[in-house]
């Protein structure tokens, strides 16, 4: 967990040499249209945290847009307020044939195994096990912006365009990597010019899954190199001047109020620990396509927007945990 001076941001998928988003949360399919949750303050419940916003959902039978990616076009289009258009949505499959769909991203293969005596070369009694592989498309891959590298101590960097062969995932298979500039996505510039009556405040999505320290709203940076970025401070719960319970904390200076957030269900990721030969401890991490809405206290939407976009927050960052992007909440 200690990359020295290297930092990564990602992973992403790449389809087409175009950076794919996850769909937020907030957005749901019916039949061929996408519908938003939508945020009323005035239509609170009841539970353990007191009086609370949850989001409401104004159309019967819409479902979440799960194996479905948006392009840079519909993130944009979310970020703006505005609800994207179905072919800004990239699906894990075609709806070309009803009967077998065609993959456009990835495959998942179920592979059964049995283990065995190394020394005996026989089979363990009751030890059959079951593996998930995830076979990608030619058109997709999996990219990592990797930055901050400190190339002194005589340390040769790769060249640009190198092919490597590497092992790569749980069973060591074979992939290619390939070292590339940094790619030139096109970055997000969502800057209403004033603070209109339609603009409530600022939402905030994770493009890559956050670490908060086992809790659902954001958590002080803290680095497993012993870094501290300190950007957020906060976010404690407590009732407003209208009895409704939100979190007030601060995201690199800016003052925020989340009044409600539409969160995927929890990540465990745990895996190997290579150095000390054991399982790594499992934890819990909020999903890529969570959202935060959220009310700008000290300064302007514009303001907030322009300081937030892009940077990375929660613990672990360096890993490429906590990307965001932030656009209007109207």
């Amino acid at each position: 967990d200690n990359l020295g001076k290297i930092e990564i941001t990602g992973s992403y998928l790449i389809y087409n040499d175009k950076r794919l988003y996850p769909v937020p949360n907030f957005l749901l399919k019916k039949e061929k249209q996408i519908i938003q949750l939508t945020i009323d303050e005035k239509d609170c419940v009841e539970c353990d945290e007191g009086k609370i916003v949850l989001p409401k959902l104004t159309e019967r039978g819409a479902k979440p847009l799960e194996n479905c990616w948006l392009t840079y076009s519909g993130m944009e289009k979310v970020l703006m307020g505005k609800i994207p258009c179905t072919s800004d949505l990239i699906p894990k499959e075609t709806e070309e044939s009803s009967d077998k769909p065609k993959n456009r991203l990835f495959v998942q293969e179920s592979h059964t195994g049995i283990a065995r005596n190394q020394e005996t070369r026989v089979v363990e009694e009751g030890a059959l096990f079951q593996t998930k592989h995830v076979r990608l498309s030619e058109d997709l891959k999996i990219g990592a912006l990797v930055q901050s590298c400190d190339l002194a101590g005589g340390v040769t960097p790769i060249p640009l365009d190198t092919l490597i062969q590497t092992r790569f995932g749980g069973e060591g298979r074979m992939a290619s990597v390939k070292i590339n500039q940094q790619p030139s996505f096109e970055k997000f510039t969502i800057l209403p010019t004033e603070n209109t009556k339609d603009v409530v405040g600022i939402v905030i999505i994770l493009l890559t899954p956050a670490d908060f320290n086992q809790s659902w709203t954001p958590q002080r940076s803290e680095c497993g190199d012993g870094r501290s970025y300190k950007r957020i401070e906060g976010f404690k719960g407590k009732p407003n001047e209208n009895g409704i319970t939100t979190w007030i904390g601060k995201i690199a200076e800016i003052e925020l109020e989340i009044i409600s957030a539409v969160i995927g269900k929890p990540i465990r990721e745990g895996g190997w620990d290579l150095k000390n030969k054991k399982a790594r401890a499992v934890r819990s991490l909020i999903p890529a396509g969570s959202a935060y809405f959220c009310r700008v206290l000290n300064d302007s939407v514009k303001d907030a927007i322009n300081k937030l976009q892009g940077i990375k927050i929660g613990q672990k960052t360096f890993l490429g945990y906590g990307e965001i992007a932030v656009g209007v909440w109207k």
